[in-house]
């Protein structure tokens, strides 16, 4: 699983350790977990049930239980949603016109934007990962596939209209007021993590006044 996703397990299993972990394997049946998810609705009773499900699958393999009580739960229905929205060109204009060139949260936005890669990718990319030839290359934690972007050379002649897109990008990395291995960094030099560069960028754009504009959202208006 990616690493978001293990954080996310861990804490669930965290919370079902410290409510239920006095008591006994052997004696879990499906009421119990039932009664468990009551506490919670839609997407979060659902992430709740996969946690439930991967640890019982491990209990079965481990011969703590015979059968996994989960196994007949349904998921509950949630409604459908397109997603993370795509940023319109006035809302890249507004956050730009918000965020000076030598913030760290405009940084942030230019590399995003130009690379479309996830937030769990982008934390980890710098000089290292571009190569010879001008391409910035990494491998992508959710499929394992590698990523291919133009960084330093000649945009091909169908791009030519995205090139000041990565000018951008590099105005941002040119302005930074200190430089390290990884391109997004705190104050103190250190990576920025997963979690906190998401929710510290989606608390950017809202002060560019942007409502419900996310990184992925970024990753879609690219793609």
């Amino acid at each position: 699983l990616a690493s978001t996703t293990r954080a996310q397990r861990g804490r669930l299993l965290d919370h079902v350790s410290e409510a239920y972990g006095h008591a006994p394997f052997s004696q879990l049946r499906e009421k119990h977990v039932l009664k468990d998810l009551d506490a919670f609705a839609g997407h979060v009773a659902n992430n709740r049930l996969k946690a439930w499900r991967g640890l019982l699958s491990w209990a079965v393999e481990a011969r703590l239980i015979a059968a996994d009580p989960s196994e007949a739960i349904r998921k509950r229905r949630t409604p459908r949603s397109d997603g993370h929205a795509p940023w319109t060109d006035e809302d890249v204009a507004a956050f730009r016109d918000h965020w000076p060139i030598d913030a760290p949260q405009r940084l942030a936005f230019e590399l995003l934007h130009w690379t479309g890669a996830r937030v769990s990718d982008a934390v980890k990319l710098g000089d290292h990962v571009v190569a010879s030839d001008g391409f910035l290359t990494f491998k992508q934690e959710t499929t394992g596939g590698a990523a291919y972007v133009p960084f330093r050379r000649h945009l091909p002649a169908f791009a030519a209209a995205m090139q000041p897109d990565l000018d951008f990008l590099h105005e941002a990395l040119d302005a930074r007021q200190s430089r390290h291995v990884i391109f997004l960094t705190t104050a103190t030099g250190a990576p920025r993590s997963v979690k906190a560069v998401s929710g510290w960028f989606a608390s950017a754009a809202r002060a560019a006044g942007l409502v419900d504009r996310t990184g992925h959202g970024l990753r879609k208006t690219r793609a």
